[in-house]
């Protein structure tokens, strides 16, 4: 940067003259304008500015370098605009006093004042122009009249390697008696980086013509001892300090541009540009760019957060004999596979935006502190001291999600350099790629991204070697691939998660939320799908719930009346993994599952949103005992190319009355089916049971009817109807048995008709039986679901073949229901046995659900499968001795009366007393038998469900009653239906 300024007014100066003191005080504030004029390359009017200004490379002996990147002398020659002295004409005098210069160098034109001893302002002024010989970097010759080809119109001053200010990366001086005359170095940090010398507010105390300024490549090369001045200003000194060169070339094969800008005192709002082209730099092919990049995580453990270092070396060489190493322009760098970012580091994370980056321009970045994710040290022969700086997170463009700024700042010098972080979207590989980088030479560049919980970056989840791989390209398009590799250690392979379920509440029936847990630790193998079964009893409610449709629930926009939970996740690596939240809505089938969920997380962390995460989860119910099972979609393990590495995954249902808890209370347990993405299965388990079941009431009220006109007598087949209802908060039934009166059995014709469903194919999970083998229907209504749910009767043969001797067993047949509705499918079946005669059927298996009210219908006629036998069911009351036990223990055993609506109403027998008449009835039921006639108290008995019933009626008269009337009502009609009997004749009567 200080050759820069330096080579910007420098002219190699062929004459050097010695002059007297006198002489020395004019030369000094001759060369103070000089200077400035040197410097400056632009005008203020059409009439102010340069007649020619050219910059030019040359060798020792004064001949033309056109070789990039040598090390060769930088000679700049201006030629100001004159006018008529209006004093001294025909005298020619300088177009106005020059105020202020710019002098633009080069795109990669740079110096080393590091390889140069320095002066310090207090030593120039106390030794009157002159600095230790090895301090000296290159002459300025200034033309103070108008006649160049009078040796006496031209002074000479050495100019020389100064000690910078604070905040200013270099400077170069000469001495005028009175003023110091300084030149500031800049770098052009609001665009291409080069070098700019400044110098303000000069002298207006002489008029000068021309200058020359001739800065030296190398200023220790003995070929300069004889311009070289002695601290007594004695020319033809040595230098005596080491031969390093100090100017560099730009390392371009192409014209390289010297731009100068100046303004005058009398016209300071404009300004005046000239430029001075060079002929095209050549040698390329003879520079050597050999960079070499280590990269190294701090922590080497697998699966755990860690902080990087990385250093690029770019050597510089320092010997007169080597030329300019090329500057890099393009950096890409492909991390190790494995290396991934790291989720847990966007927490709390902020972006830097390019406002506030300031790119473009000389300002002070204003990145939050919370967007700095490392540091960064730049070591460049132009300053002393390394720039420091920051790694900072970028703001997200559309074009790229994840970018990063290095900033570095130091000696006046900010240097910004955009970068962007491609993760591949599949692997999560990440490349870095730096871009046209600053055509400023570094011999380190050395990157520290941040460890701890925070770190930007997680090693990789396997062990062994991991390669870094890069393609570094330079400003003259030589290309290097330098690579490093490092080891990582402390892989465990294994795959344990820890798996939570259960309910706030271990009520039995009540609604309670549910939550379930799964947390894997680092080292293990990552989850990529969940199976889990709930216990039978364990139920959502879906009734009044209503279901998100297919593609909103497979979008992630569910309408918020659909939502049953809520749902929570952590990633990545380490201590303090990314905690994000997010929904559970309940949908319809999915996957052929009846229900489904879709579970959504917007993945927004810190600056990154990566857009809504969706897993759908099928919900399986099954046929048998009702329990459910979710089945999720494999879980996503990389979004836009980030590995999450989930650590924990929770799930809780908490809409209002929805969740459920059984009425069992035998200890149960909820399984889980836990995938890896390498193919690991584990089944744990959490213990469930809830407390204090005994405490439920269970109070189930069933009723039985036979029908069929005509099939009430001995060989006919009745229609059976058998009902249960329950109310709301009982206990649920478990199990039913019902052993039916003498009066009723099973045919055994019907029950062995090659109609019926064969074993294998009723034995299937949902029975695959022919329609022909239906004989009778069932309906369920129960408050889980929105519908009741129904299906037919399947009468299935109990003959099978016994594995051991190939022959077969019989035994009675079976009953499968199959209950559908709202996509649901359950199966209810029944076994049947003969005990003491009687026929006995048993529902064994009841799922642990709440019924409202189950009705079983079974058909009768020709194909029935009961029978009557005897003298039929309609002259005595016809009682099923009924067993049902609950879900909690309690057991209901009772008689229950076989209504028979088919039998015809009718006087059995009727007795005639002294004092009254007995009168038996038939074909009752719920409802009011009245007994009335002449001679006889009408009388009236209400029945809950009896058959046949006997009246006793007081008579009312001395005269024996000669007929009978019996009437009955029943239960919820308005009509009566009515019979008469004789009393004149008959058993009994008297």
């Amino acid at each position: 940067m200080t050759t820069i300024v330096t080579t910007r007014s420098a002219t190699k100066m062929m004459n050097i003259a010695h002059h007297d003191g006198g002489r020395r005080l004019l030369l000094a504030s001759a060369l103070a304008v000089a200077l400035v004029l040197l410097l400056t390359p632009g005008a203020a009017r059409a009439d102010y500015g340069l007649s020619h200004f050219s910059a030019t490379f040359q060798d020792a002996s004064g001949a033309p370098v056109t070789q990039a990147g040598a090390h060769a002398d930088l000679v700049t020659d201006m030629v100001f605009n004159t006018a008529p002295d209006p004093v001294s004409s025909p005298r020619m005098s300088p177009d106005e006093q020059v105020k202020d210069v710019r002098v633009d160098l080069p795109t990669g034109f740079y110096g080393n004042p590091k390889a140069i001893a320095t002066c310090t302002p207090a030593q120039l002024v106390a030794t009157q122009a002159y600095c230790a010989p090895d301090a000296q970097v290159g002459l300025l010759r200034l033309q103070l009249q108008p006649d160049s080809s009078d040796p006496s119109s031209f002074f000479t001053v050495p100019v020389y390697n100064m000690v910078a200010a604070d905040g200013e990366p270099a400077a170069l001086a000469a001495f005028v008696i009175g003023p110091l005359v300084k030149i500031s170095i800049a770098v052009r940090s609001d665009s291409d980086y080069g070098l700019q010398a400044t110098l303000s507010n000069l002298n207006q105390g002489l008029p000068v013509y021309a200058t020359r300024l001739t800065l030296w490549g190398t200023p220790s090369d003995p070929a300069h001892d004889p311009d070289r001045m002695s601290t007594a200003g004695a020319p033809n000194t040595p230098s005596g300090g080491e031969q390093r060169p100090f100017l560099t070339m730009p390392a371009r094969c192409e014209p390289v541009t010297t731009t100068v800008t100046t303004r005058s005192w009398q016209n300071r709002d404009r300004w005046v540009t000239a430029r001075s082209t060079s002929p095209t730099l050549t040698g390329c092919d003879r520079l050597r760019f050999q960079p070499e990049i280590t990269m190294r995580p701090v922590v080497t453990q697998a699966d755990k957060p860690s902080g990087y270092d990385v250093d690029v070396a770019v050597p510089q060489p320092e010997s007169i004999a080597s030329l300019g190493t090329p500057q890099l322009r393009r950096a890409v760098m492909t991390l190790p596979e494995g290396v991934a970012i790291s989720p847990a580091s966007a927490a709390g994370l902020e972006a830097c935006s390019d406002a506030q980056l300031a790119l473009g321009t000389r300002n002070e970045p204003t990145c939050p502190d919370a967007s700095k994710v490392g540091t960064v040290s730049i070591t460049t022969p132009l300053l002393a001291e390394p720039l420091q700086g920051d790694i900072v997170v970028g703001s997200p463009t559309p074009e790229h999600l994840f970018r990063i700024f290095i900033v570095a700042r130091g000696s006046g010098i900010v240097v910004k350099l955009p970068g962007i972080v491609e993760p591949d979207e599949r692997t999560g590989q990440l490349t870095t790629v730096f871009d046209d980088a600053p055509q400023l030479p570094f011999s380190r560049l050395h990157l520290h991204f941040k460890g701890g919980d925070r770190a930007p970056l997680a090693n990789p989840q396997s062990c062994g070697t991991k390669s870094t791989a890069t393609q570094l390209t330079a400003w003259d398009g030589s290309t290097a691939t330098p690579g490093d590799a490092f080891a990582i250690s402390g892989c465990t392979g294994g795959f344990a998660p820890a798996f939570e379920a259960g309910t706030l509440s271990a009520g039995p029936g009540q609604f309670t939320p549910f939550a379930m847990t799964l947390r894997r630790d680092d080292g293990d193998q990552d989850l990529s799908a969940i199976d889990m079964a709930l216990p039978s009893g364990l139920l959502g409610f879906l009734a009044g719930v209503p279901r998100c449709d297919e593609l909103p629930a497979s979008a992630g926009f569910c309408d918020p009346a659909t939502q049953i939970g809520t749902t929570t996740v952590e990633s990545g690596s380490g201590g303090q993994p990314l905690a994000l939240a997010g929904k559970v809505f309940l949908a319809g089938p999915y996957k052929s599952a009846p229900y489904s969920l879709s579970i959504v997380v917007r993945a927004v962390a810190g600056p990154y949103d990566l857009g809504t995460v969706v897993v759908r989860v099928a919900l399986r119910i099954d046929p048998v005992d009702a329990h459910v099972t979710a089945v999720s979609d494999p879980l996503p393990t990389i979004v836009k190319g980030v590995p999450l590495r989930l650590r924990t995954v929770n799930v809780t249902l908490d809409r209002d009355r929805f969740m459920r808890t059984p009425t069992n209370c035998t200890p149960s347990t909820i399984t889980a089916n836990l995938h890896s993405v390498s193919g690991a299965l584990v089944s744990p388990a959490s213990t469930f049971q809830v407390a204090n079941c005994a405490a439920l009431s269970f109070a189930p009220k069933l009723s039985l009817a036979l029908g069929g006109r005509g099939q009430t007598t001995d060989g006919k087949h009745p229609a059976l109807s058998a009902s249960v209802t329950q109310g709301a908060g009982q206990a649920n039934l478990q199990k039913m048995t019902a052993e039916l009166p003498l009066a009723l059995a099973l045919d055994p014709d019907n029950a062995q008709s090659d109609r019926l469903c064969t074993f294998e194919a009723g034995a299937k999970t949902i029975p695959d039986c022919p329609a022909r083998s239906i004989v009778g229907t069932a309906t369920a209504v129960t408050p889980v679901l929105d519908q009741p749910l129904s299906g037919p009767v399947y009468f299935i043969k109990n003959i099978r073949v016994d594995p051991k001797t190939g022959r077969p067993i019989r035994t009675l047949p079976t009953l499968a229901i199959v209950l559908q509705g709202g996509g649901v499918q359950l199966v209810l079946r029944a076994t049947t046995a003969v005990v003491d005669g009687k026929l006995v059927t048993t529902f064994g298996k009841i799922p642990d659900t709440p019924v409202r009210s189950f009705t079983l219908n079974l058909n009768g006629g020709k194909e029935g499968i009961l029978v009557i036998t005897g003298a039929g069911v309609c002259n005595a009351t016809q009682l099923a001795d009924l067993t049902m036990d609950a879900q909690n223990g309690r057991v209901v055993a009772d008689d229950v009366t076989i209504a028979t609506s088919a039998c015809p109403l009718k006087v059995i027998s009727k007795t005639v007393g002294a004092k009254s008449v007995t009168v038996k009835i038939g074909g009752l039921g719920a409802g009011k038998v009245t007994v009335s006639g002449k001679g006889i108290k009408t009388t009236t008995r209400t029945l809950t469900s009896s058959t046949v019933a006997t009246v006793v009626a007081k008579r009312t008269g001395r005269a024996r009653p000669t007929s009978v009337r019996a009437s009955f009502i029943p239960k919820g009609a308005k009509r009566a239906k009515a019979v008469t009997a004789s009393l004149l004749s008959g058993s009994g009567s008297r």
